[in-house]
């Protein structure tokens, strides 16, 4: 496993312990067999993350995390482009 994948990995954990990873999924409207779906495990596999009954490890964890930040990306405000002023 690269220094990377542990850093992610590191993440993921401190976003399921602190409840972000349950927020952001909900802040996005999928369920609990969507986020399994796309991550392929088992939706008892993510629930037991978000209660911090199991801590995501290996790759289903890396994929995890990897979905929690593209969810956390979409919902960050957006800059307006800044035009030249004439």
């Amino acid at each position: 496993m690269t220094i990377t994948e542990l850093i992610q990995l590191t993440d993921v954990r401190s976003a399921c312990t602190s409840g972000a990873a349950r927020a952001l999924r909900l802040s996005a409207g999928l369920s609990l067999g969507e986020v399994a779906r796309e991550i392929g495990v088992a939706v008892p596999t993510v629930f037991r993350w978000e209660r911090n009954e199991r801590r995501p490890r290996g790759e289903a964890g890396i994929r995890y995390g990897l979905l929690l930040a593209a969810l956390a990306e979409r919902q960050r405000p957006r800059r307006p482009r800044e035009t030249p002023m004439d």
